[in-house]
This record gives structure tokens, C-alpha cells and sequence, in this order.
């Protein structure tokens, strides 16, 4: 007999669908609703949406877990809150069942690990470094758009040393920089105080680029231009247009 299950996120929508567990049609259902409550963070109907996929049996898909990931609550320490089972705040955060039965899916899926990297980044630097540590000591190996995260929040530090050898990391595993990357690293440098070091960590910054053949883009003309204005370094600025 087929199962009945509400699957819109809407206090009851369109009514209830009957299909088998493992109907894709079904797992799409799951995948908007809980999209769609994950946006609004309307956390209590996010678990008992996810309780009713676990109990029906429907494995979540990419997207369903980076919306999970993205509103995951993290502690201090970058742990997901719950995964040891000592985080009681009912409706407030998502509840024990739902961390126990997708904490292992969170881990081993690149989106989701992306999406819980964005949020720490959105907190605080340091929640950001803790949850890489936690994230590696898991054996996990950052892609490019997990380095671009961590470039980007060093850029809006200015924090160049650390993007300098966030950089050195990338190349070192021979990953491919792209748009944000350049970007990112051009901007870290804006807020550097002696003008002449500021002009010629940039201007390597530019000649490591041209080594590993990268070609400038809009974006990163846009922001080279930008960080040169802002140092004070016209003619710089306007070589970059010629």
C-alpha cells in the first residue's frame, strides 16, 4: 500500500501525496519543501518534514543537504550543535533526530560542507578556522570553492599574509584558481599601509597570475583598479586599462 505524507511547506498546501518511498518525484516533493523552510528558517517544520523522509525512507539529496547545512547550528568550537547528542533547545534548533540521522550526510557531502563553511565565514573568522580544523581532522580535502571561502574572508580582513598562504595552499594541491580567487587576493592587499610594499604584493600577486596563465577577467580588472585607487597608485590603475 502506498504511503501518505504531507510534502509542501505551506500548513498543508496542495494536500498530501501518495507514492512509494522511493518514488524520485517524492524526493523532489522533500527537496523543495524543505528548501523552501529552510529559507523562511522555519526550523520546527523543517524537522518534522525530515522526520517524515527518514521514516519513509527517502535518502536527501545535494541540495536538500546543503539547505540542512546551511542553517545548522554551530558551537563555539565549529562543531555541529547536537552531533554528541548534548544540545537540547527543542523547536528553537534542529532537534536530535535529525542531526543523528543526517550528520554523516553533512560530512561527506562537498555542497554541504561549502554551505557550512559560508555560514561559520558569516559569524566570525575564528568560527571559520575552527570548523576547516574539525572539518580536516574528518580526513576531508577542501576543494577550490571551499579555499575561496577562506580567501574571501581573509580579503575582507585584509588580512594578506593569511590569504598569501591560503594561496600557497592552493597551488600546492594543484587546484585550478578561479574569478573569486583572483579577486579575493587582489583585494586582501587594499588595506596594507606602506603604499610601495602594498604596490609590489600586488604587482606579484599579477605576475603569479600571468605564470599560471590565468587571463583578467572584468571582475578582476575591476578590483585591481579598485585596490590601486584606493593606495593612491594611479598610474597603476591606468596601465591596468591600457
Amino acid at each position: 500500500m502506498a504511503q501518505k505524507f504531507v510534502a509542501d511547506g505551506n500548513n498543508g498546501g496542495p494536500g498530501e501525496i501518495s507514492a512509494a518511498p522511493h518514488d524520485k518525484h517524492i524526493r523532489a516533493a522533500f527537496d523543495a519543501t524543505i528548501s523552501a523552510l529552510c529559507r523562511r528558517r522555519d526550523i520546527a517544520r523543517v524537522n518534522q518534514v525530515v522526520e517524515t523522509m527518514v521514516n519513509c525512507k527517502v535518502e536527501p539529496s545535494s541540495s536538500t543537504i546543503a539547505a540542512l547545512a546551511r542553517i545548522m547550528p554551530l558551537d563555539s568550537t565549529g562543531e555541529i550543535l547536537a552531533v554528541n547528542h548534548q544540545h537540547t533547545k527543542g523547536a528553537n534548533q534542529l532537534n536530535l533526530t535529525l542531526i543523528r540521522n543526517f550528520s554523516k550526510h553533512l560530512f561527506n557531502n562537498v555542497e554541504a560542507r561549502n554551505a557550512m563553511l559560508s555560514r561559520a565565514a558569516s559569524s566570525s573568522v575564528t568560527e571559520l578556522e575552527l570548523l576547516w580544523q574539525k572539518l580536516l581532522q574528518d580526513s576531508w580535502e577542501p576543494d577550490i570553492c571551499s579555499f575561496n571561502i577562506l580567501l574571501a574572508t581573509y580579503a575582507r580582513l585584509r588580512d594578506v599574509e593569511r590569504a598569501w598562504m591560503t594561496f600557497e595552499l592552493i597551488k600546492e594541491k594543484r587546484l585550478v584558481p578561479t574569478e573569486s580567487t583572483c579577486v579575493s587576493m587582489i583585494v586582501a592587499h587594499s588595506k596594507l599601509k606602506r603604499q610601495d610594499q602594498a604596490a609590489f604584493r600586488v604587482v606579484e600577486f599579477v605576475q603569479e597570475m600571468k605564470r599560471m596563465k590565468i587571463d583578467h577577467t572584468v571582475k578582476t580588472a575591476a578590483a585591481l583598479i579598485r585596490v590601486y585607487g584606493q593606495l593612491g597608485l594611479c598610474d597603476q590603475a591606468l596601465m591596468v586599462l591600457d
